[in-house]
C-alpha cells in the first residue's frame, strides 16, 4: 500500500514525561531518506464494559470529568493494572463502578485508543447480572444510570453521550445485536 510507512525506522527515543497513567517519548524517525521527530503518547490499556440486563437495559455512569470540566455520561470503563488480564480488569471495574457482577462475559473487540497514541481498549459485554455494592476509586464520584439500551444508543447518536470510546462501544453493540451476534 502506497504511503503505508513500511520503511520507517526509529533511530532514537528519549523519555520526555512519565506519570502514573501516561508516558511521552520523543522519537527520531527515518523514512524515505528523511529524518523527523515525533512525540509518542503511551497510556495504560483500558477496559470498557457494557452491562446489559435481561430487560435490554444498560448500566452507564455519569461522572464529573475534570479535563472536560463537565459531567459525562459514559459506559463503565477503567485502566488496567500492570500485569492484569483484560477480563479480570473488566470484572473489577464493573464491581467498583456500579456494584455488579456478571455470570456471562463476551469479549467484543480490542481497539487501538487512537492512531496517534499507544494503548488499547478491550470492550466486553456483561450479562446475567447480579447486583452488589459499589466501591469506586477515591477520585471517582459516580452516579449509576440504568436505561433502555435503545435510549443509550439514541444518546450516543445525538451527542448526549460524547466520549468517543463510549459512543463506539454502544454503536458496535447495537450493530451486533441487530445482526443476532450477541
Amino acid at each position: 500500500m502506497e504511503g503505508s510507512g513500511g520503511g520507517s525506522k526509529i533511530i532514537s527515543k528519549k523519555l520526555q514525561f512519565e506519570s502514573k497513567f501516561f508516558k511521552v517519548t520523543q522519537a527520531v524517525i527515518e523514512r524515505d531518506g528523511k529524518q523527523f521527530t515525533k512525540d509518542f503518547i503511551e497510556r495504560r490499556d483500558a477496559v470498557f464494559v457494557l452491562p446489559l440486563t435481561d430487560l435490554d437495559e444498560i448500566y452507564l455512569v455519569s461522572q464529573h470529568r475534570d479535563a472536560l470540566q463537565k459531567a459525562s455520561l459514559e459506559v463503565i470503563a477503567g485502566n488496567m493494572e500492570v500485569g492484569e488480564e483484560p477480563l479480570e480488569a473488566a470484572k473489577r471495574e464493573l464491581q467498583e463502578e456500579v456494584g455488579l457482577r456478571a455470570n456471562e462475559w463476551k469479549h467484543l473487540v480490542t481497539w487501538h485508543l487512537s492512531a496517534n497514541m499507544i494503548g488499547r481498549c478491550h470492550l466486553f459485554l456483561a450479562t446475567n447480572l447480579i447486583e452488589g455494592e459499589i466501591s469506586p476509586d477515591d477520585d471517582e464520584s459516580l452516579e449509576t444510570i440504568r436505561m433502555p439500551f435503545d435510549e443509550a444508543v439514541g444518546k450516543a447518536l445525538n451527542g448526549e453521550i460524547d466520549v468517543m470510546s463510549s459512543v463506539a462501544g454502544l454503536l458496535l453493540l447495537n450493530k451486533l445485536k441487530k445482526e443476532g451476534k450477541v
